[in-house]
């Protein structure tokens, strides 16, 4: 049985409002902030402004909420298509 380790889990959302097709935010499970920011931004986007958005602390915040015995990933998104 594989064990797991403890993740944090971290709230991203952007500061300014999601235009259609954007993501507004996220909660991630991840190691470090750095790792949140890195799995919204290649979940968030195709773009490339889309992506590096994620990973600018001036156009987004990430805040640590919690921490879980669960592997790193996203666990909600929050997408406006319209």
């Amino acid at each position: 049985m594989r064990s797991l380790r403890m993740n944090n889990v971290y709230l991203l959302e952007r500061l300014t409002k999601a235009d259609r097709g954007e993501y507004a935010g996220f909660v991630v499970l991840a190691d470090s902030e750095t790792e949140a920011r890195h799995l919204a931004s290649g979940e968030g986007g195709s773009g490339q402004r889309e992506t590096e958005y994620w990973l600018d602390p001036v156009m987004t915040s990430c805040e640590l909420i919690d921490v879980e015995n669960d592997p790193a990933g996203i666990i909600l998104s929050d997408f406006n298509a319209g």
